[in-house]
């Protein structure tokens, strides 16, 4: 598991679409976004280009080759966001096994 930096390209798959996109490139690693229909401020998501996703695919995973990057936080009408594995994990209490 590791964070992408700026411009690293990345797969996405969409739980509700049940659809793996890999034409998203990171724009920015660390982003702080009002909206997804709340006025709270979320920070620490990682901004991707582009949109693929619809309603539903919340949750779905961000990742390259191996590598875990994510699970899918929002969009807005060009971009995707998600929030980095590793607090994910941190938020939900739970330790990701890698093999």
């Amino acid at each position: 598991m590791v964070q992408p930096g700026n411009n690293n390209r990345i797969c996405n798959y969409g739980r509700y679409s049940n659809d793996r996109t890999c034409n998203h490139w990171v724009d920015d690693p660390s982003m702080c976004v009002t909206g997804f229909g709340s006025p709270i401020l979320v920070c620490g998501l990682t901004k991707i280009s582009g949109r693929t996703s619809i309603e539903g695919d919340s949750g779905g995973g961000w990742s390259w080759g191996n590598a875990a990057y994510g699970i899918q936080h929002g969009y807005t009408s060009n971009h995707e966001y998600f929030t980095p594995i590793f607090d994910a994990a941190s938020y939900l209490g739970v330790t990701v096994l890698m093999g």
